[in-house]
């Protein structure tokens, strides 16, 4: 009844439909901020003066990223299922990346966090979609590139759940905006568990607490329990102004 990490506007077609329309959902009001772009390792960036994500396409660099020897350099731009990976598909077309030799790779995130590691340690060029909060930036020395300012304009993206024909109606030549992430619930939990929604409404963490609590639990293999009560004692103030305490 609760999803916890809610990114808009990446996911505002499910949000439209179930906030907004069937009024079945709620979303808090407090947000922090998510911001989305395109990594390499820093090592990687040094070596080949890597900075934006146009030196992408330079051949030298396409060479270096191609691991297996096809001709085509691996760039990982999501999990399937997820909207932002159909945005960096639609994105790496516009950057004309595909014309330069990119392969867009669809894989589940542990097999990119393990790519990633494993290309710094064989010193192997890599490209991954990346973003704030995560714990990437505690296991691995990143950078994220810059990309062409965010601009409304260029800024047409259509997922499938909208239109079966979404990739070919789709145009994103510019940099997301920077996001809100929120807490969704189900307006059925406010009559059973009013208490845990007034804490959810009151709610508040930084991207910089997410980014280090999931590199504690998916890297250092720590419970989540435990890294929550951590949290919790050292911020004992703020949470018992969460609590009304």
């Amino acid at each position: 009844e609760v999803h916890p990490d809610v990114w808009l506007p990446n996911q505002s077609a499910y949000t439209d439909e179930f906030v907004r329309d069937k009024k079945t959902v709620r979303l808090s009001k407090n947000s922090y901020e998510g911001n989305q772009g395109y990594c390499v390792a820093q090592w990687f960036a040094k070596k080949m003066n890597i900075t934006a994500i146009e030196d992408l396409g330079r051949p030298e660099v396409v060479k270096e990223m191609d691991s297996d020897g096809n001709g085509k350099g691996e760039f990982w731009i999501g999990a399937d299922g997820w909207a932002s990976a159909n945005v960096n598909q639609v994105k790496l077309r516009e950057y004309k990346l595909y014309d330069a030799g990119i392969e867009p790779i669809r894989a589940a995130e542990a097999v990119k966090n393990t790519r990633v590691l494993d290309s710094i340690k064989k010193k192997e060029g890599y490209a991954f979609y990346c973003y704030k909060p995560h714990a990437i930036w505690s296991m691995a020395d990143v950078v994220m590139l810059e990309e062409p300012k965010f601009d409304a304009s260029k800024y047409k993206m259509i997922q499938p759940k909208e239109d079966p024909d979404w990739y070919n109606k789709s145009y994103v030549a510019t940099k997301d905006a920077l996001k809100n992430i929120q807490i969704a619930w189900a307006v059925s939990l406010e009559s059973k568990s009013p208490a845990i929604v007034g804490f959810f409404e009151k709610f508040q963490l930084t991207a910089d607490d997410v980014s280090l609590m999931a590199y504690e639990i998916s890297v250092e293999k720590k419970e989540p329990a435990d890294v929550a009560r951590a949290w919790m004692e050292a911020n004992k103030s703020t949470v018992d102004g969460w609590l009304g305490l």
